[in-house]
């Protein structure tokens, strides 16, 4: 017997074409789900990788480059370029190093500290948690000479 869509009542056609879509999306949820194979080989090469190589894609992802090269270049933010370990000059005039405590206070407060010359444009990162601070720490220890040669120097992000 075959099935003549015409002369079925329009809430008919409607409950089977909703019920064809929902299965379909069950099926490609099911085949390209979260559980997929290339997925978890992803999350395990990020989980494997070294704090820095971590803290640098964290660092991409979020859109740090924007305002804080690696080359030396200044631009919104102070260059990253051998900031790590470095005094800073503060727009109050104080001073204050660049080390974990720093860097973590300008993360989730960036206008705790303003350095000298920089408007408060930077934008809380909240979301981020510590060791995901941690591994953006490591990378930025791996772009300063004093701590280069205890870490692989990353490629220079533009």
């Amino acid at each position: 017997m075959k099935l003549d869509l015409t002369k079925l009542p329009l809430g008919e056609i409607l409950v089977v074409s909703v019920l064809g879509v929902v299965v379909g999306t069950f099926i490609l949820a099911f085949a390209y789900g979260s559980d997929s194979s290339i997925e978890m080989e992803e999350a395990e090469e990020v989980a494997a990788a070294e704090p820095w190589q971590r803290g640098q894609e964290i660092a991409n992802s979020f859109g740090c480059a924007g305002c804080h090269t690696t080359t030396g270049d200044v631009t919104q933010g102070p260059s990253w370029l051998n900031l790590f370990g470095k005094t800073e000059t503060l727009n109050d005039g104080t001073e204050v190093l660049v080390d974990e405590a720093y860097v973590q206070e300008s993360i989730l407060d960036p206008t705790a500290k303003l350095v000298q010359g920089f408007e408060a444009v930077m934008p809380t990162f909240s979301t981020l948690t510590d060791a995901d601070i941690q591994d953006i720490i490591a990378y930025m220890q791996s772009l300063s000479e004093e701590f280069a040669a205890a870490t692989p120097t990353p490629e220079p992000t533009p």
